[in-house]
């Protein structure tokens, strides 16, 4: 059984963690694994996963005026393939229902494109190539 809450301060180190593990040391997304900038950012729709108590995943997102952008996704290694990034993205989907937001963009590394098509997200810009390329997905809701 897995929870889905509001990231506390006792979370940051597990996700920092985590954000070192899903995104790698890549210069450009250093700021996912800056433990001030994940302490800030635990008060703006940062959400952690857990099973049986452990963290094995969180996602964070912002609001715009008529949509959600989903800013990060990520599970620990071990916990991929078993459905706990179908749920993060289903309890995106019901906050954005929540909010009246009647759609939802992300922004990706392209090797992730099977994820997302699968859960009914449309490609909608392509940037770079199939490994260090950036897709641009959304999704329409119904509100």
């Amino acid at each position: 059984m897995f929870t889905i809450k509001l990231a506390t301060i006792q979370d940051v180190d597990d996700i920092v963690r985590l954000n070192k593990e899903a995104f790698g040391d890549r210069k450009e997304l250093k700021w996912s694994w800056d433990r001030k900038y994940i302490s800030k950012s635990i008060r703006f729709n940062r959400y952690v996963m857990k099973v049986d108590g452990v963290l094995v995943g969180a996602i964070h997102y912002f609001k715009e005026k008529n949509k959600l952008y989903l800013s990060s996704i990520a599970l620990f290694k071990e916990y991929r393939g078993l459905g706990y990034g179908k749920e993060l993205m289903k309890f995106l989907e019901k906050q954005a229902r929540v909010m009246k937001k009647g759609k939802i963009e992300i922004e990706s590394r392209a090797v992730n494109s099977e994820f997302y098509m699968k859960l009914g997200y449309k490609p909608d810009f392509f940037s770079g190539d199939i490994w260090s390329g950036y897709i641009t997905y959304e999704k329409v809701l119904e509100i």
